[in-house]
């Protein structure tokens, strides 16, 4: 038996890179522990997800644009809720968000100063706020965080823009509190010993005894509560902002993703079809594509050049004695210099596709 504030919930801590360490309450005596890996997942994973089968099932809810409580005198209180719970499941594919919505739900179906309609209602209410979130992030993200987008104003005043943009942003607050914890030599949260103290009951003489332990000691750590899914977008989306950290489209997937060390990366981690991710494939795939257009011709000439010439030179090596060592490569260069400075020269445009084959061509 621990403290929540309200079931279900997250509690969760700050890793020192981008990593937030938390603790899931699923009920009074049940809780487990993960990691997400980088702040701006939970809201890029939600901005990805397929709605459309959602959308369609809200609108079976509606008439006009008000909850329609003639449902209830078709199909009963009870069969109402079975309706809206099977909506709630169309989004089991986003474990975080399943879990808050199924939690709201039970409390509006429970709350007994509710009537019946007003419970279905509240209820109906809490499935089409996941519409709204969506619209809200979706703009939040790409003004704010987006610096393709607006890149004439200022982070501070895209962000203000946003809190403006809707009310329930303005004084939007948290729950929080400290915790005593161990930590390691980098100020992060000791997991396997807090898991160790959890799991036992000891008195907390023993508890410090464990969290001690000779090792970096122990620390007040600031931890959040998250009582909603509503609380875990917006606070994903104000730790993007206070690290500063970006996101983007990646060139070849199209979908957002964090800029973790604020290079600029073009391409994201996420797999392909094939295993492999959009990183490690996406480089050569627009390359070949952009080869692949007819004024880009000349280009692909001078890979089918530079390949062959480069089989050449691996075969040539393999002949080489001690008197002809270093021939091979020096051959190869004296094609390949002058090659790629005429492939510069087009590429900017000072040469014509023309006059860029007749220089890759002159010795081959």
């Amino acid at each position: 038996m621990f403290y929540v504030p309200q079931l279900p919930c997250y509690k969760i801590y700050k890793q020192s890179n981008h990593a937030l360490r938390i603790i899931w309450f699923e009920n009074e005596t049940s809780k487990s522990h993960f990691q997400q890996d980088c702040v701006g997942d939970f809201l890029i994973q939600f901005l990805e997800m397929d709605l459309s089968a959602f959308q369609k099932v809200m609108g079976g809810f509606i008439k006009g644009n008000e909850f329609n409580f003639r449902l209830q005198a078709d199909i009963g209180y009870r069969g109402v809720c079975d309706k809206m719970r099977d909506a709630a499941d169309l989004l089991s594919d986003n474990i975080h968000l399943h879990r808050f919505l199924l939690g709201e739900l039970e409390r509006c179906f429970d709350n007994e100063e509710w009537s019946d309609p007003e419970q279905l209602k509240r209820g109906f209410m809490a499935l089409a706020n996941i519409l709204l979130l969506r619209e809200d992030f979706e703009n939040g993200i790409a003004f704010c965080l987006d610096d393709s987008l607006h890149p004439e104003i200022s982070t501070a005043r895209k962000f203000l823009g946003f809190l403006q943009s809707d009310a329930k942003f303005r004084d939007y607050t948290f729950q929080t509190g400290y915790a005593m914890a161990p930590v390691d030599k980098n100020g992060n949260l000791d997991y396997a010993t807090v898991r160790s103290v959890n799991d036992n009951e000891l008195d907390i003489e023993a508890q410090l005894a464990t969290m001690y332990n000779g090792r970096g000691g122990i620390s007040l750590l600031p931890f959040t509560w998250i009582l909603s899914f509503d609380d875990l977008l917006f606070y994903d989306f104000l730790e993007l902002m206070s690290r500063g950290l970006k996101v983007k489209r990646c060139k070849l997937c199209g979908r957002y993703f964090v800029l973790k060390n604020k290079r600029n990366a073009e391409y994201c981690d996420r797999k392909t079809e094939n295993g492999r991710t959009c990183k490690q494939v996406g480089p050569k795939m627009i390359f070949n594509a952009q080869l692949d257009k007819t004024e880009n011709a000349p280009l692909k000439e001078y890979e089918r050049i530079r390949r062959m010439k480069q089989q050449q030179l691996e075969r040539d090596r393999n002949k080489e004695t001690a008197e002809t060592k270093g021939q091979a490569q020096a051959a190869f260069d004296a094609w390949s210099v002058p090659a790629m400075a005429a492939r510069e020269q087009f590429v900017a445009g000072e040469i014509s596709g023309e006059t860029f084959l007749e220089k890759i061509t002159a010795k081959h």
